[in-house]
């Protein structure tokens, strides 16, 4: 069954990570941006949590796309195992697949920004990907390291996820769909809510 608890405080969860990026674009506008952001920058929200922006392709790509009309998205948010149940060399094997999904992006030309944040501060984090078509959700999941943070990491580090795909309009999410998976469930319960049914 999906589970849809909490799913508007992921939408506004996204919103958020994509005022954040439209602001960042415009007070960057007229710096010259180096490579860092290519592999991604560290910063604060305005609430003090963290967050963290990469642009694949730096700023001047993500300059010629409107952050105020239409863009493609797909947002992920986790929620891990406690704590103790989350070994030290597992947390290191997240970190590393992190590391080498970022390194990944600059070999899919549809992704313009990826960022990742605090949920809370101190708490759970989650990831926006804006894409300028959704041919690169197709390409992610034929890349390998992909493959291998979605089958091998995330069973053993999350309880639960939900990914949704769809669309930023007019300063809204228009969701198309959303992914929960369900870890505590051998095989993993899977489940799909198409939202404009």
């Amino acid at each position: 069954m999906c589970d849809l608890n909490d799913f508007a405080n992921d939408f506004k969860f996204l919103l958020d990570l994509k005022s954040y990026l439209k602001e960042y674009i415009e007070t960057n506008a007229s710096k010259n941006v180096g490579d860092e952001i290519n592999k991604g920058i560290h910063s604060k929200l305005v609430d003090s949590r963290s967050i963290r922006i990469v642009l694949p392709r730096g700023c001047d790509v993500l300059r010629s796309v409107s952050l105020e009309n239409d863009l493609n998205f797909v947002g992920f948010i986790g929620f891990s195992k406690p704590a103790d149940q989350v070994s030290e060399t597992l947390r290191d094997k997240v970190w590393d697949i992190d590391g080498k999904l970022i390194e990944e992006f600059s070999n899919h030309e549809d992704i313009i920004a990826y960022l990742s944040a605090e949920r809370t501060i101190g708490g759970e984090w989650g990831n926006l990907v804006l894409l300028q078509s959704f041919d690169a959700v197709e390409k992610w999941r034929d890349c390998p390291v992909h493959h291998t943070a979605i089958n091998e990491i995330a069973p053993l580090y999350y309880t639960r996820v939900r990914i949704h795909r769809g669309r930023i309009q007019n300063g809204s999410i228009s969701p198309d769909q959303t992914l929960f998976l369900d870890y505590d469930f051998t095989p993993t319960n899977r489940c799909v809510k198409v939202w404009n049914e």
